[in-house]
């Protein structure tokens, strides 16, 4: 198992953009041209690119040869690879990868204020319990805990939203989180920047100790060479 990230604290120059837009299909293409926003766009064209850095350097695959495909809930896979899973997730200025040989979720969201009261039409009751009994300033940040653990096992269920928010517990145990559902899987949580949160929920246990950081020249000079 390995967790990436790259830290996009800039925007790309319109060359840029087309030279990173060029490396993945016109599907791919056509869907990111329809993004309202320009940071959206731009991080999920880096979020598209480093998944198929990584194929290229970790598998020896040719990017012009990585297929990728959906199942019934929109959840992409790598086609006739059925030892490779992964993830991506993007939020403000974090774009973060997982992948292993087993189902595997990922997601990083940047901490905004909002209205706490929320977590009880979306989250189960021994959640909002445990969310409302800690010290109202810390709640924010346990909202969010909460809300990457479980957006991060929705996806590595591949199920998606179709899964209810409220139908499964994530608790904390002594600085340890467990999640309480009719599946195994295991869950951990990593520091990437102290205005986000970072989670990733996967069917095996073996989560790497640290985020493996990259940046947009390492993609081009994978995908280049695997021409």
């Amino acid at each position: 198992m390995k967790i990436y990230a790259v830290h996009s604290d800039r925007q790309l120059d319109r060359n840029d953009f087309e030279q990173l837009i060029s490396w993945v299909t016109p599907i791919e293409q056509d869907k990111i041209k329809h993004y309202r926003r320009w940071q959206d766009a731009q991080n999920s064209i880096i979020g598209k690119i480093m998944i198929r850095s990584i194929l290229c350097r970790r598998y020896q695959m040719n990017n012009y040869t990585i297929m990728f495909k959906k199942n019934d809930y929109g959840k992409p896979y790598i086609l006739n690879k059925e030892d490779i899973h992964f993830n991506i997730s993007h939020s403000g200025e974090w774009i973060v990868c997982a992948i292993d040989t087993k189902p595997i979720g990922i997601d990083v969201e940047q901490i905004k204020l909002m209205d706490i009261d929320i977590a009880k039409g979306l989250f189960s009751s021994e959640e909002y319990e445990a969310l409302m009994a800690i010290e109202e300033q810390q709640r924010l940040g346990y909202f969010y805990d909460l809300w990457t653990l479980k957006e991060s096992y929705i996806k590595a269920d591949g199920r998606g939203l179709s899964i209810s928010l409220d139908t499964f517990s994530c608790v904390s145990n002594e600085g340890q989180w467990d999640i309480i559902s009719d599946k195994r899987y295991h869950c951990m949580q990593y520091d990437i920047d102290t205005g986000y949160k970072l989670s990733v929920c996967a069917y095996n246990n073996q989560f790497p100790k640290t985020i493996q950081l990259m940046n947009l020249e390492e993609f081009l000079v994978f995908i280049e060479g695997s021409k």
